[in-house]
């Protein structure tokens, strides 16, 4: 499958360009360096030795098409290119005069079933590799003599020049093309690929409240409960239920209780629901599988989100309803915390059969 120059010039501008502020993302040990080529290619005058000091940066905070975060160095920065939809990693201290021409690394996206082979560069060699268990291909290439220059892009894309395609998920999905000037040290590229951590990789998800795992005392996941049995009194749901319960400690009671977002996704629905209160839905993918996962008993007016909206692990989806109230529908203070398989949405606590339980999936596993 190819690949014209004017369908590269047609990707689309997707979110917005407000530079936004660092989030805070745990620290994460980097694995094995990924196998990508790293022959050496003839330097430029400009070149640094791999620095040390690093910060995590998530990248859709500048475009929500860009699923993933990453170390980079502490003392450089990044650009959204809106004419081209992509993301310009650059050194401040670089001499040359503008931004785009201070690039390190460069990186775009495109929509296929497949790995591209682009019609407008020689290739001088391709080998098939992965990034944290997301398939990959490492590439040296070079534009083809009259092909125009690419557009808002930095020269040194024009050069002969090395680069890794990374895959996000199987099937038709997003993949991303991380290119870097010929000039930087191989190792800090290898390095910022090691880093990367995409948002359906079990890296990137957080739990929706702290110490989570040890909140689930009453309803686990699948545990059959009626009004006449159940772990939780006076209780009127019957039926298998499909989440975890993660309660309130003892010290919440009357205090605010952020809850998180679990995974990267899209917000499906934001509203008000008999049985919970206040819910929110949002789709993501686990590793390759599409879920939907719902947060049920929160205050709805604690949260900024919008129905469309993509977040990223760790944002916040909302503050715990109180107890009692119409936020939690008359239920206890406690999160009903779901996975439903698919792109489907299932917001249902209980139901009938275990056969029926099976759409589900136990977050215990992922907490």
């Amino acid at each position: 499958m190819m690949l014209t120059a004017s369908a590269i010039l047609a990707l689309a501008v997707v979110g917005c360009t407000v530079r936004p502020s660092e989030r805070a993302i745990p620290s994460v040990p980097s694995p094995a360096q990924p196998d990508v080529v790293t022959e050496p290619i003839a330097p430029r005058n400009f070149e640094k030795p791999v620095l040390s000091k690093l910060k995590r940066i998530d990248f859709s905070d500048y475009n929500p098409e860009f699923r993933f975060s990453a170390e980079i160095p502490s003392e450089w920065d990044i650009e959204y290119v809106r004419d081209i939809s992509s993301l310009n990693i650059y050194d401040p201290e670089d001499p040359a005069e503008s931004t785009r021409e201070k690039s390190q690394i460069f990186v775009r996206f495109f929509e296929a079933n497949a790995f591209l082979t682009l019609s407008t560069v020689n290739i001088f060699e391709r080998r098939e590799t992965s990034v944290k268990g997301h398939g990959a291909v490492a590439y040296e290439i070079e534009k083809k003599s009259g092909i125009a220059n690419f557009p808002s892009q930095p020269s040194w894309r024009n050069k002969r020049h090395k680069l890794t395609d990374v895959r996000l998920a199987a099937g038709p999905t997003t993949f991303y093309v991380f290119s870097y000037r010929p000039s930087l040290s191989p190792n800090e590229f290898d390095r910022f690929i090691a880093s990367l951590i995409f948002h359906n990789d079990g890296e990137s998800f957080v739990p929706p409240l702290e110490r989570a795992r040890e909140r689930i005392t009453r309803k686990p996941f699948g545990i059959k409960v009626s009004p006449a049995d159940s772990p939780v009194q006076p209780e009127r749901f019957s039926g298998f239920h499909t989440a975890v319960d993660l309660e309130a400690l003892d010290n919440e009671t009357d205090k605010e209780v952020a809850v998180y977002a679990f995974c990267g996704g899209t917000i499906l629905q934001k509203k008000t629901a008999a049985g919970y209160g206040g819910v929110v839905v949002e789709e993501c993918l686990l590793d390759n599988e599409r879920v939907t996962v719902v947060y049920g008993h929160l205050d709805i007016a604690s949260s900024d989100l919008a129905v469309g909206q993509y977040v990223a692990p760790g944002v916040l989806i909302a503050d715990l309803g109180e107890a009692g109230s119409k936020e939690t529908d008359g239920e206890r203070k406690h999160l009903h915390f779901g996975i439903h398989k698919g792109s489907v949405v299932d917001i249902r606590g209980y139901v009938p059969t275990h056969a029926e339980l099976q759409a589900w999936i136990d977050p215990a596993d992922y907490l």
